[in-house]
């Protein structure tokens, strides 16, 4: 059947994966993400449509888009009101720029009218006022790309646009099994893509991704965090840690919890490709203090008293000039040292949580397995050597 193409191809996004560059600027951590004229992700998408298998209406030359209220109207509780002075200016992908129109401005094609959605009787809004992620962004040909099913454009007729928003038919997402009858599970970056760690975002796989396969339905979305400052991360890995459930699609982790569809997303690591497919999902949901443990407040306060009474005893040390020559003392001084830099770099590893990522995470963890290493060799000469004097 001729449609239109929504799936990876070579080196560059195709149009189903507007709203993945979107979540991958989101997931840097700055926020809502800004869209800017004529700008895209690192990798510039394109479209590649096969062929029209979705109807848009052109009269004159003039695409036709539905707005639900006419100009200076808002729609409220399905009610059109006056008094709205903003202008109707979705977010719009161009392919021919290779990123957004700028802001406020939409093709010069385009054409208004007031019409509601004609292709189901009971539409959902979906508001883009406070939205942490867009809900939706438009194409230049008058598609509407949701983002929790991406794969499915919705044509003229199945939406109406509105300044708050916009009135979509649409199919919810959470439902256990497509019309195939088959689970439906979230993938976060679509059919052909990867999570790339070190970029943060989601790019084209470099391997064959069999782990997709099967009598599943994968659906190209990402998690639903509560807030707008929450950035994605790797929670762990499939079969170690979370099970999905192959009644519903739902994920169980080792905690007995249950996930739903909206928490998470499964994806492979582009930098691992050897590795099992990972969870990644919102941070507030995946940290344990988020479940207020008491423990992860006990431990770094606990680990500073250590630090404070290893320098006091480092200081007195020092004050004692008589036992410099002593072998011991410069034993338990090295030991001393080395307990009190690892303890510190624990102790802030601890209080970082998920903001600590990247090289300097990786240096931390280097430096404190050398530190206790050396702590503990240490330790082993200040034993060597009381058997020896004691023998």
């Amino acid at each position: 059947m001729c449609g239109h193409g929504f799936v990876w191809k070579d080196n560059a996004y195709e149009a189903s994966d507007v709203l993945a560059i979107l979540r991958g600027k989101r997931r840097r951590g700055a926020g809502r993400p800004q869209l800017s004229a004529g700008t895209g992700p690192d990798m510039r998408p394109t479209f590649v449509i096969a062929c029209a298998a979705i109807y848009v209406t052109i009269v004159s030359g003039k695409v036709l888009i539905n707005r639900c209220c006419p100009e200076n109207h808002a729609l409220v509780d399905d009610k059109c009101v006056s008094g709205e002075t903003v202008k109707l200016a979705p977010a719009v992908y161009s392919p021919v720029l290779g990123g957004f129109l700028s802001p406020g401005t939409v093709p010069d094609d385009w054409e208004y009218v007031v019409a509601k959605p004609s292709g189901c009787e009971d539409p959902k809004f979906y508001s883009s006022r406070e939205a942490q992620l867009p809900p939706f962004v438009l194409v230049p040909d008058g598609q509407l790309l949701m983002s929790d099913n991406i794969a499915d454009p919705k044509p003229q007729n199945s939406f109406c646009l509105d300044v708050n928003g916009a009135l979509v038919c649409s199919t919810e997402y959470i439902d256990n099994k497509d019309a195939n009858n088959k689970i439906t599970v979230p993938k976060c970056c679509g059919e052909g893509g990867a999570f790339s760690e070190r970029n943060s975002s989601c790019v084209p796989s470099l391997t064959e991704q069999s782990e997709f396969s099967g009598n599943i339905t994968w659906l190209h979305r990402f998690p639903e965090c509560e807030t707008a400052e929450s950035s994605y991360t790797i929670m762990g890995k499939l079969n170690v840690g979370f099970w999905l459930d192959a009644e519903n699609g739902t994920l169980l982790d080792d905690r007995g919890r249950v996930w739903a569809k909206t928490d998470f997303c499964l994806e492979k690591i582009l930098e691992y490709p050897e590795d099992p497919v990972h969870v990644i999902g919102c941070p507030a949901a995946s940290d344990p203090r988020a479940t207020h443990d008491i423990r992860f407040t006990i431990y770094p306060i606990g680990m500073f008293l250590s630090v404070f009474f290893l320098a006091v005893t480092l200081v007195a040390s020092c004050l004692l000039p008589s036992t410099y020559h002593v072998l011991h003392w410069r034993c338990q001084t090295n030991h001393v040292a080395c307990l009190l830099i690892g303890d510190l770099l624990l102790a802030v590893t601890q209080l970082s949580g998920d903001a600590l990522q990247g090289k300097g995470c990786v240096s931390i963890a280097i430096a404190m397995h050398f530190i206790f290493l050396a702590a503990f060799f240490w330790l082993n000469t200040m034993c060597f050597n009381i058997w020896w004097t004691f023998r």
